[in-house]
């Protein structure tokens, strides 16, 4: 069957048929059965599948998302100020204004922008944005370029990250200058590690061995402590 609209009353498909599109207005769109329902849109009512029925992608608008696949990680949901209730974790869910998505999908996203610069926010709250001059990153892929910004520990983590074949970037601050937090003693913190292999012009570091400070003229590095 191609398509069926249940308005204030159930869509239920059964036995081992598959319905293209179940329309539910007030009314449950439910796969039951070992049936297949490959789009299941719900307005002020619910998806989900029983049994062995299963649902490919639910489209949800106030209303619920129930366990549509019984498969973890397979179905996708998504949301326009709705719930999800489904006790196996799906593939993905998209939305706006969603409800904890904790255990609820293995990606969930609250904003996705599929542009050459992919930009996401993910249930969890980090924030992603792609390198648009690296390969156009999608879901799941090993090789990606990326800024982030993400809580950790009640410190506010902002830079850059990369996997596979990318390149971990550096990080630019523009304007006029940079000014430290409006602190009683403002500081600025430099991790101390070793000498950097290739450094250029410019570059300060903190030395973990002999704890002294030093700058780079473009020829050597030179002490900038006592």
């Amino acid at each position: 069957m191609w398509q069926s609209v249940g308005a204030q009353a159930q869509t239920e498909t059964y036995n081992a048929g598959t319905l293209t599109v179940g329309y539910g207005l007030q009314g449950y769109v439910t796969a039951k059965d070992n049936s297949h329902i490959i789009y299941g849109l719900g307005v002020n009512s619910s998806c989900a599948a029983t049994e062995n029925g299963h649902i490919d992608g639910a489209v949800d608008y106030k209303s619920v998302i129930l366990d549509i696949n019984h498969t973890p990680d397979v179905s996708s949901a998504f949301h326009f100020q709705g719930m999800t209730q489904n006790t196996v974790p799906l593939l993905q869910v998209y939305g706006i204004y969603l409800s904890d998505l904790t255990g609820k999908a293995t990606d969930g996203f609250y904003q996705w922008f599929d542009s050459p610069g992919v930009f996401y926010v993910k249930s969890d709250g980090v924030m992603n944005y792609y390198n648009p001059s690296f390969t156009k990153y999608v879901v799941g892929a090993s090789n990606y370029e990326r800024s982030v910004q993400q809580w950790n520990s009640n410190v506010l983590e902002y830079g850059t990250q990369a996997g596979g074949t990318g390149a971990l970037r550096g990080v630019k601050i523009l304007g006029a200058s940079l000014q430290t937090p409006d602190l009683t003693v403002p500081t600025v913190k430099l991790t101390p590690g070793s000498e950097p292999s290739s450094p250029s012009e410019g570059m300060i570091y903190a030395n973990s061995s002999d704890h002294h400070l030093y700058f780079y003229n473009g020829t050597t590095w030179k002490q900038l402590d006592n």
